[in-house]
């Protein structure tokens, strides 16, 4: 199983290398070259307490 694990994700790992083209490079030095921010919704007021699953 370990040998079909690490296999399958040689695959993975191949394929992405090559198929790569359109990601734009990182041209500079900071820390975030990509401004996105993240937010998550406190437990309260996501839509899982909406529809009650949690």
């Amino acid at each position: 199983m370990e040998q079909t694990l690490f296999a399958t994700a040689m695959k993975i790992v191949t394929f992405v290398n090559t198929h790569k083209d359109h990601i734009p490079p990182i041209t500079t030095q900071g820390g975030n070259p990509f401004p996105y921010k993240i937010n998550l919704e406190s437990k309260e007021t996501s839509w899982a307490s909406r529809i009650r699953i949690y």
